[in-house]
Formats: C-alpha cells, structure tokens, sequence
C-alpha cells in the first residue's frame, strides 16, 4: 500500500461475490451485498482499517 511516498507490504486475497455465501462476515462499515459487486472493491479486517485510516469512517473517503 502507497501512502504517501512510504510504501508498505500488505497482504492480499482475490474472491468472487459468492465469498459470502460461505463465510458470514460482520460488517463495521459498509455494505456486503455492495462489497465484492465490481471490480475495484474491498474489504478489510478491523485492525487494518484502523492502521490505514484511523478512527475515521473510510467509505467515501479518498482511495489509497
């Protein structure tokens, strides 16, 4: 992940939409039907968001 001009390793899965029909995940922000819809989305643990973007809700924010 680029931030900046820090670049940090982060490590990274590819699913498809049907990821939650398997594993029922809880969200703390965002939508999971919305989630994986196309091809630029994301999702995150916990600890990560927080790591990236603080105490502040990233949806809608600037992307990285």
């Amino acid at each position: 992940m680029l931030q900046g001009a820090h670049l940090t390793p982060i490590d990274v899965l590819k699913v498809n939409p049907s990821f939650f029909e398997v594993f029922d995940l809880w969200f703390v922000y965002g939508d999971q039907a919305l989630a994986l819809a196309s091809h630029d989305g994301l999702m995150m643990t916990r600890k990560q968001a927080k790591q990236d973007f603080g105490d502040v809700d990233p949806i809608g924010g600037a992307s990285l």
